[in-house]
């Protein structure tokens, strides 16, 4: 028994995982190496003060995963937090003796800092991406060329005419739109871009309203070309619609001329 006892410890501590066990009136029977490299030197006194996933509120005693797991309940990868800053996702189950009876509980503690913190800095991302495309008076989509879906902002389909819910995912929502004399140059220079002949990609082209009309747009973008082992590939863009401008470069001309020629008239008159 001693022999096994020791094979089962050296396996407990090669774990990356934390493993606690404990009696039925819940004194710490066993603890690997890794859930004292979580939980500090006393892990029963850094599990008495888990909080729950706000922070804030102090877990109840009787939810605590292993109170829950010698009171004959299971726990699965239920997320707390440490006052240490730890973030951590446990699993409870109770021990059972050979004539079937709870001598115990047992928990597995898996650390979840670094994937909390990933998490977070992710969503914080793109919060200010949402808050950015919300502010741009420009249309925004993101493409995933090998999943073949793109998507189109709110701003984006507004600028069409368009509500939320009425355009897809789909690439052909964008490329059906475009107008059939700019459609073919269009594509020849995304495909010089995608094969990395172009590094920026620019282009003016018209695009189909739900008015009917033709409104002029200006695509900037770059995108990342994917390695041949990537899983996933996006590319950003912006479009801007320039028909405003147009029109206001056109009236523009417009004055400038009428400004001539009532010079020209004042002369010869």
């Amino acid at each position: 028994m001693g022999i096994q006892a020791a094979v089962l410890q050296t396996i407990l501590d090669s774990m990356g995982d934390g493993v606690v066990e404990v009696n039925m009136i819940g004194d710490l029977v066993s603890v690997n190496m890794a859930a004292t490299q979580i939980l500090g030197a006393n892990p029963l006194d850094a599990l008495a003060s888990l909080c729950l996933p706000d922070r804030r509120t102090p877990c109840p005693p009787a939810d605590m995963p292993l109170a829950r797991a010698i009171a004959g309940a299971a726990t699965n990868s239920s997320e707390f937090f440490l006052p240490t800053g730890r973030w951590l996702s446990m699993t409870a189950r109770p021990q059972i003796d050979d004539n079937g009876v709870i001598c115990g509980g047992v928990a597995v503690i898996r650390d979840m800092s670094a994937t909390r913190c990933t998490e977070m800095a992710l969503r914080q991302s793109e919060e200010r991406y949402a808050l950015a495309a919300r502010g741009a008076n420009d249309g925004l989509w993101d493409w995933d060329l090998l999943a073949g879906q793109i998507y189109f902002s709110p701003r984006w389909k507004a600028m069409l005419g368009f509500e939320e819910g009425e355009i897809g995912d789909m690439p052909t929502e964008w490329m059906d739109r475009i107008h059939p004399d700019d459609l073919e140059r269009f594509k020849v220079r995304l495909s010089a871009h995608f094969r990395k002949l172009l590094s920026f990609f620019e282009y003016e082209y018209r695009i189909c309203h739900r008015s009917g009309t033709s409104n002029c747009y200006c695509c900037r973008f770059s995108s990342r070309i994917p390695c041949c082992d990537s899983s996933s590939h996006v590319v950003c863009k912006c479009s801007i619609n320039v028909r405003n401008i147009k029109c206001v470069s056109n009236r523009i001309s417009l004055t400038i001329l009428d400004i001539k020629c009532c010079f020209i008239f004042n002369i010869h008159y």
